[in-house]
């Protein structure tokens, strides 16, 4: 099976795909998927109802000490949203509940996981293929460092618009959501992935100035 393990919708300051939205397209292109909302499961819960598409819970969770951030999380499998932004505290949160630890593509130009080798033991896998990574490079370093830890692959298309979705996938041999979820576990999944074009960077920032703009307009 197929499942994007990295998308957001409009539940992220960033994103304008509406949830329900968001699935109805995933439905023609991969298997399954993660909705991974920055810093909330919001998203998820509109959609929590689908029985007939595998949909998983999780989110992405910024990083920050003393006020800088040092990177995301992907917490997949979760039961409730994860509290803390504090690095050991969020592994210890995602770990209570059971749920599987990916770092969030963690060779990023703008946006690299500072301690990474901190953490290496204590996390289930790396995001060895994102779809908005800058270049190969960026993604080629994280499988070199997944390879090298023995630590499970995850794919994703960090999808913010409609024309992401599906765009990179993780592969397993699972025929339901508990399946993938012991596939990860025993380091058992592949990918497949193809990069976004650069310039759908610029519609997350758009996104994000306009949710600010109508919070402040007067109802």
């Amino acid at each position: 099976m197929r499942f994007d393990l990295h998308t957001h919708t409009n539940a992220s300051m960033d994103g304008i795909v509406p949830p329900e939205k968001l699935v109805e397209i995933a439905r023609k292109r991969v298997d399954g998927i993660a909705i991974t909302d920055h810093n909330t499961m919001e998203g998820w819960k509109q959609v929590m109802h689908i029985r007939d598409f595998p949909i998983i819970p999780g989110m992405e969770i910024k990083i920050k000490e003393n006020g800088r951030t040092i990177g995301d999380i992907l917490a997949l499998f979760l039961s409730e949203e994860i509290q803390s932004r504090s690095l050991h505290e969020v592994i210890d949160e995602i770990k209570a509940q059971d749920g599987i630890i990916s770092i969030a593509h963690p060779f990023r130009s703008k946006k690299p996981f500072l301690k990474i080798d901190e953490i290496k033991n204590k996390i289930d896998a790396i995001e060895v293929f994102n779809s908005r990574c800058f270049s190969d490079e960026e993604n080629e370093d994280a499988l070199r460092y997944a390879k090298k830890h023995r630590l499970a692959f995850t794919a994703g298309s960090d999808a913010h618009t409609i024309k992401e979705i599906g765009r990179a996938y993780t592969i397993a041999d699972a025929g339901d959501l508990e399946g993938l979820r012991k596939a990860i576990k025993k380091g058992q999944t592949n990918f497949e992935g193809r990069r976004s074009h650069p310039s759908i960077h610029l519609i997350s920032p758009v996104a994000k100035t306009s949710k600010k703009l109508r919070a402040l307009l007067p109802l």
